[in-house]
């Protein structure tokens, strides 16, 4: 898993935040940054199945050099998909 070096919002260490996932209900995935010192995590995004499916189409794209509307439109359309199911998770 990828490494970022930080301040950490809680305990304001500067402190590598390791990415990690863990698996929810219906096939949802947290994706999430934890801080070495004091445990704090920070949600980075979820995913489900639809949105990882949308995302390797995106790839994809990417990799055989397709249109860039066409990838443009895809992030897009991934980036709503992102967006609801975190209002969904994670509801205001």
């Amino acid at each position: 898993m990828a490494e970022t070096q930080a301040k950490c919002p809680n305990c304001e260490k500067i402190t590598t935040f390791r990415k990690k996932k863990t698996r929810l209900k219906e096939g949802v995935e947290r994706t999430y940054l934890k801080c070495w010192h004091c445990g704090y995590t920070r949600t980075v995004f979820y995913t489900d199945p639809e949105s990882r499916k949308a995302l390797a189409e995106c790839q994809e794209l990417l990799a055989s050099n397709s249109a860039t509307e066409a990838v443009k439109a895809k992030q897009a359309e991934i980036e709503n998909m992102l967006y609801a199911l975190l209002e969904r998770m994670e509801p205001a």
